[in-house]
């Protein structure tokens, strides 16, 4: 059964510590998109390993370069972001639930509000936010890469 809103806040202030507000207006988007990480890895593991084999080369630079572009941002503010974020991700924990769990506790940690992720009750939460959409998950993220493509055509990075 697909939650509410303001359900989902909820249960992301339980989770996480953070104000219900913060919960409402800017995690709650993001803990429905663990879902997208959970269908992936259940159903297209081979993509999720190939993202850990090629994590190392990452050019972090472009990549600033790119999203300071398409978030109107100064590069530096953006560079400073993306180092902190590659900086808590160790590549093989993204191979399992456990270590997206983990993963998430790291960066979350690091936003303004320095949530403060209780594993367990985090990794319950990601699995029904993954049955409740299940059947779906192929569409939205089609719907998603197509967004993203279009996007990137517009700044005249595809």
């Amino acid at each position: 059964m697909k939650k509410q809103k303001k359900e989902l806040a909820s249960e992301i202030v339980d989770c996480s510590g953070v104000s219900f507000e913060v919960a409402y207006k800017w995690r709650v988007h993001n803990y429905l998109w663990a879902g997208i990480d959970i269908y992936l890895l259940k159903e297209n593991f081979q993509f999720v390993q190939k993202i850990v084999d090629l994590y190392k080369e990452i050019d972090k630079k472009e990549v600033s370069s790119i999203l300071s572009k398409c978030f109107e941002k100064k590069r530096p503010e953006v560079e400073r972001m993306i180092n902190y974020h590659f900086g808590t991700i160790n590549p093989e924990d993204l191979l399992s639930l456990e270590g997206l769990v983990l993963t998430w506790e790291k960066g979350m940690a690091g936003l303004p509000e320095k949530d403060k992720i209780k594993r367990k009750k985090t990794k319950l939460l990601f699995e029904e936010i993954y049955i409740s959409y299940q059947g779906k998950w192929k569409e939205i993220l089609e719907k998603v890469t197509h967004q993203v493509k279009e996007n990137l055509r517009a700044l005249k990075l595809l």
